[in-house]
């Protein structure tokens, strides 16, 4: 009979001893019921929902009050869905003990689908947590269907697209007033195939925008003149992927683009690249270190004449990227450094960092820290022509620059009750009301 429940599907409910009081904050004697938190952003987790069906532990807002922490992370799949890591770390009573459940949602699956499979795996997971906090009889363990004593048999069948996705979409948005105006169309088209071995993308992208804006003018006939900007892109854009096992790769990416905002009438690139991840690539969703190295040509073909008197160049390029991303139990830090060099013009580089920092400095303080700052030196494409003021204010095209740079920060702090527990979305539950 053991033997045969080993073979059974394991499913765990958590249902601990005092479950009649769901809308209410546990009562607990001193220890008191497991205290969980919910490292999780809120556009991936619906905290209300996990608050909800899992009433029965102590929801904190803090780390540092927590018997088990819950880091949640995601990358995507090769389908085009989402893989979702729910990693639970014990502190304070559960010191110890560690799991690692993960979950991959269908691409365009319906949320409550994908919140409700976070939720139960959730379940499994804290049950471990919860019969070291409160003991055994707090805990109560049901299992799958038993009829047949047999394992369940996953059949996964042949694949008839062998794991090629296809997606498409058109987009829109219009906005105005009886004086100016706003329209923006995009679309995109693409084909991607990920297996344990090969990574294919395929994307075609392209957009157009368009703005009015009627200004008071004596000198035109009717008093108002219009100014009017349009813009319009596309680009297609292709990657091939090698791996070369847990920590390396090697690919290709190829481009053909068109830019009105650059003066770029055609652009193309291809470059071969190799990469190296100080740790296995199967840890990406918690740690990575990424070095990529490509060498590799551009050609373009310019709307107007740039300020080097071309019309149309080619120029061999090289480029090394470095990633560095971390989420961990005390925050997360992620940076980007990217560096580019025309091969026979040295001068003529670019290079540029982002990164964001997200830190639990102590109890109840946190620090949100984020930019970009890039160092420019390679805008051959510029017009000779120098854009007119209209030109200028409407951003209609790009201007010469040797820096850029973008920074945002935030440092929050809270204190009060540990508890986290209740859900009341009575009047809008904090969300935005709009009136008109």
């Amino acid at each position: 009979m053991l033997r045969c429940c080993r073979r059974i599907a394991f499913v765990a409910s958590l249902i601990l001893v005092d479950t009649t009081a769901r809308a209410q904050v546990p009562n607990r004697a001193a220890g008191g019921a497991l205290r969980v938190f919910l490292d999780c952003p809120a556009y991936i987790c619906d905290f209300d929902f996990f608050r909800s069906e899992l009433a029965s532990v102590n929801w904190v807002r803090d780390r540092q009050e927590a018997d088990v922490q819950i880091l949640v992370t995601t990358q995507e799949t090769g389908s085009g869905g989402t893989e979702y890591t729910l990693t639970f770390i014990g502190l304070g009573r559960t010191t110890g003990i560690g799991d690692t459940l993960r979950y991959a949602a269908l691409p365009n699956e319906a949320a409550d689908v994908t919140r409700r499979a976070l939720v139960q795996r959730t379940r499994i997971a804290l049950v471990r947590h919860v019969a070291r906090v409160s003991g055994a009889d707090a805990v109560h363990v049901s299992f799958g269907p038993e009829a047949t004593g047999q394992a369940a048999q996953v059949n996964a069948g042949r694949d008839p697209w062998h794991y090629w996705v296809f997606q498409t979409s058109v987009n829109g948005f219009m906005n105005g007033e009886s004086s100016q105006g706003f329209r923006n169309f995009f679309g995109t088209i693409s084909a991607n195939r990920v297996t344990a071995d090969w990574k294919t993308n395929f994307e075609y992208d392209e957009s157009y925008n368009d703005s009015r804006f009627d200004i008071p003018d004596d000198s035109a006939p009717s008093g108002i003149r219009t100014v009017t900007n349009v813009q319009r892109s596309y680009g297609i854009n292709t990657l091939h992927v090698k791996s070369l096992g847990a920590h390396w790769s090697i690919g290709a990416r190829g481009s053909l683009s068109s830019s009105m905002y650059l003066n770029q009438h055609r652009a193309w690139s291809a470059a071969p690249a190799l990469e190296f991840d100080i740790f296995p690539y199967s840890e990406s969703t918690r740690r990575q270190i990424r070095l990529l190295y490509s060498i590799g040509t551009s050609a373009y073909q310019y709307t107007d004449t740039t300020i080097y008197n071309r019309i149309r160049e080619t120029i061999p390029f090289q480029n090394l990227t470095i990633a560095v991303g971390l989420q961990q139990a005390w925050g997360s830090v992620n940076l980007n450094g990217n560096a580019n060099w025309f091969l026979a013009d040295p001068d003529k580089r670019s290079m540029g960092m982002f990164g964001s920092v997200s830190l639990r400095l102590i109890k109840g303080l946190a620090l949100n820290v984020g930019g970009s700052i890039n160092s420019i030196r390679d805008q051959v494409y510029l017009p000779k022509t120098p854009g007119t003021d209209e030109q200028i204010l409407l951003q209609e095209r790009q201007r010469a620059t040797s820096y850029r740079y973008f920074m945002n920060f935030g440092v929050s702090y809270t204190f009060g009750s540990i508890y986290n527990n209740i859900v009341n979305p009575r009047f809008g539950g904090g969300q935005t009301m709009i009136f008109f």
